[in-house]
């Protein structure tokens, strides 16, 4: 009958039509046919090969992958993913650009002297401003973007697509690069017309340190979008945690003048490391222009001098700031400080992706 409907005929041949009464029933005929004997016995040839291969051992592991297998794909796929946001990493190429002219426009070849102790005091705060200004702006912008990723992970990682560790790692090496050329293209723009001293090694120390700052602001961030609730609570945490920071960084209040109570608050804020170490290599002077008739402006910045006005003695900037702010130079204790706040950070991320879960159901 040209004129059958197909389906209809398709589902009386296979008996769930409305007239499959007297119809086989093709589960009963399967259990009892030779093809469920062979079946079976395939089933079982194959289980003892198995067997044998491994001595009578089995080792199921939970994902359906090796290690390197999640390492390598976790890889491609957020390198491909920061490739392909530019609404992240562009943004903050443009807007540490930005940031850079402004403050190189506004403060243009300030440090080229003649010092006195405003001029000092200036230096300090233009480092200041950068240390936390940048810091704030890495980690506002990485929290919306791990909070995005953060769904589709819950899912992966409950379907054991893969483990917390490769994820964790991926993402770490795939921020990477972006910081650095961040933090280079924004050391470039502000070293030089501001006028900090004209030295490779320096400038590449400067630099290093201020890449450790915006590394650990950036790993803050993302630890605080896989461990809070929300992006709202987040910021909230953000925010306050930036105030401390820029509080105790030892610029708006010397690390000597904090009162006895709150002194543990300038061991744990990491913007007091990277401020010292960032002026102790700009203007860390080894000599004094009473003693030595050699203590020019050429070995550092640090090494200009000036007369302070109550007192008719000569000083030189370090020791003004020495004095003042009680900066010292222990620039390698301070960047391996800065280290282990990276570290502590990272560590706390892995955490919080291994077994922080904030799915409402």
């Amino acid at each position: 009958n040209l004129k059958y409907n197909p389906a209809t005929y398709m589902l009386e041949v296979i008996g769930a039509g409305t007239s499959s009464s007297g119809l086989l029933d093709y589960a009963h005929e399967y259990c009892v046919s030779d093809l469920k004997k062979q079946n079976e016995a395939k089933i079982e040839e194959i289980l003892k090969e198995d067997l044998s291969k491994g001595s009578g051992s089995t080792d199921i592991s939970d994902y359906a992958s090796s290690f390197i297998t999640q390492q390598h794909e976790l890889m491609l796929r957020f390198f491909r993913t920061y490739w392909r946001s530019p609404t992240y990493n562009l943004s903050r190429y443009v807007v540490v650009a930005v940031m850079a002219l402004l403050w190189g426009g506004t403060f243009f070849k300030a440090l080229q002297g003649p010092y006195d102790p405003s001029v000092s005091a200036s230096a300090v705060g233009i480092i200041f401003n950068a240390v936390v200004f940048i810091g704030v702006i890495n980690v506002s912008t990485t929290m919306p973007f791990i909070m995005a990723e953060r769904a589709p992970y819950y899912r992966e990682r409950a379907s054991k697509m893969y483990a917390a560790t490769p994820y964790g790692i991926a993402i770490t090496l795939a921020e990477l690069p972006y910081l650095v050329g961040t933090s280079i293209f924004f050391m470039i723009i502000y070293y030089f017309m501001i006028g900090f001293f004209d030295d490779v090694s320096t400038f590449f120390l400067f630099w290093f340190m201020f890449f450790l700052y915006i590394t650990q602001a950036t790993f803050f961030g993302q630890m605080l979008a896989v461990l809070l609730p929300s992006e709202q609570v987040a910021s909230i945490v953000m925010g306050l945690c930036s105030s401390l920071w820029s509080l105790f960084a030892g610029f708006m209040i010397a690390v000597r003048d904090v009162s006895e109570f709150w002194q543990f608050m300038t061991f744990v804020v990491p913007t007091r490391y990277t401020l010292n170490a960032m002026v102790a290599i700009q203007f860390y002077c080894p000599c004094s222009p009473g003693i030595d008739n050699q203590c020019t402006s050429s070995i550092s910045l640090g090494c200009n001098s000036f007369v302070l006005e109550d007192s008719n003695t000569t000083i030189t900037v370090w020791e003004y700031l020495e004095l003042q702010y009680g900066f010292t130079n222990n620039v390698y204790v301070d960047m391996a400080a800065v280290i282990l706040f990276v570290i502590v950070w990272r560590i706390l991320f892995f955490v919080g992706l291994a077994y922080v879960s904030h799915l409402k159901r």
